[in-house]
């Protein structure tokens, strides 16, 4: 006896069951007095294929959702930076108070910078007293300069300061020319999170506040169609407004802003889904990101000022070093003693072949760590005030853009070499 099979239609219940599924917080037992109904009910609806593809749907959403920034998070990695940054000076600020004393004023030229560290000790004999005495062996801590360049780089990123590079942004778009001829010049389809289209209009949603539309999901065994419902233009109101302050500011969860905003839950969840929203909620967070560019390490000229005090610091290292080993005593054991670019990375006993006694000889070597922070200080601040690029990469985004208009009108780009006096010859 065959049964008739009654089309699945969307209900509030069913979609605010769908989306705790989809959170997956909640067992079964919970999502279903949530929803208010029974456990099995929950059951027969995981079942069916139209209320599981709307819970992949929604789990795809959230993962893209999860890719926006938001106030708080802006905020939080901010603070997280500056507190990085502060513990970094701060090791800086002992290993200037240890080193810079006296008892290590020669034994660790530098010392004073707090960018100096021993790695080692060795045990040699003093060439004047014949006493043996410990000789600390040190280098300049090129990490910790490096490690406080990639979190003022990161601050630039966070807050928007820090544009693509030539090659990303040379590359986004060749594939968007190639995409263009691809298509034929036609106009690229405008989508969203939801089959259908245009918001929130192609979402089955259900009608969980009065101006949203609701879409009905119908169709047969394994597929999902959504029927064209005329779309309601969105207006903004004041609980819209508070809405798209604290989705921004992420301190909540959607059931507690729900409730702040004087909602349901399934409402907040609509409105996510809708462009005008959304991008309400991008401006917010754009606001705070330029609100924090003109205070503190935001600003451009404040991490600059960083990175100039970490080159200066190093070129007192290069000054400390330069005293100590380019004096009477080194001067033929360390030869370019005197520049400050050289240093000392052991000792070893050698016999003089002269007199036959045995002598603590400096192994030493170019310091190029240090050149290279210093290169990658410069590198940097070039960037923030954008000042670094490519030669010829003007000259090559300009043809590009080119390239890309005539694509768009339906032109043939002009790819050859045009004739010149000597066409035809």
């Amino acid at each position: 006896m065959s049964i008739r099979k009654t089309p699945w239609k969307w209900t509030k219940a069913r979609e605010l069951a769908a989306r705790l599924v989809a959170e997956d917080r909640l067992p079964d037992r919970g999502i279903a007095e949530q929803a208010g109904v029974s456990e099995p009910t929950i059951y027969v609806w995981r079942a069916k294929p139209e209320f599981m593809a709307r819970v992949d749907e929604l789990v795809a959403a959230y993962r893209k959702r999860s890719g926006r920034a938001s106030i708080a998070a802006v905020e939080k990695r901010i603070a997280n930076m500056v507190r990085d940054l502060d513990l970094l000076d701060q090791v800086d600020a002992e290993r200037a108070r240890v080193y810079g004393s006296d008892r290590f004023r020669d034994a660790v030229p530098g010392g004073a910078t707090g960018k100096v560290i021993v790695t080692s000790y060795q045990v040699i004999t003093d060439p004047r007293t014949g006493r043996k005495q410990e000789v600390p062996i040190t280098a300049v801590d090129t990490d910790a300069v490096h490690v406080k360049l990639a979190i003022l780089k990161r601050v630039a990123q966070v807050l928007g300061q820090r544009g693509k590079s030539v090659e990303s942004a040379g590359a986004d778009r060749l594939n968007e020319l190639v995409e263009i001829v691809k298509r034929g010049a036609a106009p690229a389809p405008q989508g969203t999170d939801y089959p259908g289209g245009g918001g929130g209009a192609g979402s089955p949603t259900g009608n969980p506040e009065a101006g949203d539309a609701e879409p009905r999901a119908v169709g047969g065994e394994g597929r999902v169609s959504v029927m064209p419902i005329k779309k309601i233009p969105w207006k903004w109101t004041k609980k819209r407004e508070l809405a798209a302050r604290l989705v921004a500011e992420d301190e909540l969860p959607d059931c507690e802003i729900a409730q702040k905003v004087g909602v349901s839950q399934p409402t907040i969840y609509v409105w996510r889904a809708k462009p005008e929203f959304m991008a309400r909620v991008d401006e917010l967070v754009a606001a705070y990101r330029k609100q924090i560019r003109i205070t503190s390490i935001g600003l451009v000229e404040n991490r600059i000022a960083r990175m100039d005090r970490e080159l200066e610091l190093l070129k007192q290292v290069e000054a400390e070093r330069a005293r100590v080993y380019g004096a009477d005593r080194f001067r033929d054991a360390i030869p370019g003693g005197g520049t400050g670019l050289i240093v000392i990375k052991r000792y070893q006993r050698i016999a003089d072949p002269m007199t036959g006694r045995t002598q603590n000889v400096p192994i030493t070597a170019m310091d190029t760590a240090v050149q290279y922070a210093e290169m990658a200080i410069l590198k940097q601040a070039a960037q923030d005030l954008g000042q670094w690029g490519k030669k010829g990469a003007s000259d090559g985004a300009d043809r590009l853009n080119e390239l890309i208009e005539n694509a768009k009108r339906g032109a043939a780009p002009a790819l050859a070499p045009q004739c010149t006096d000597y066409c035809g010859v």
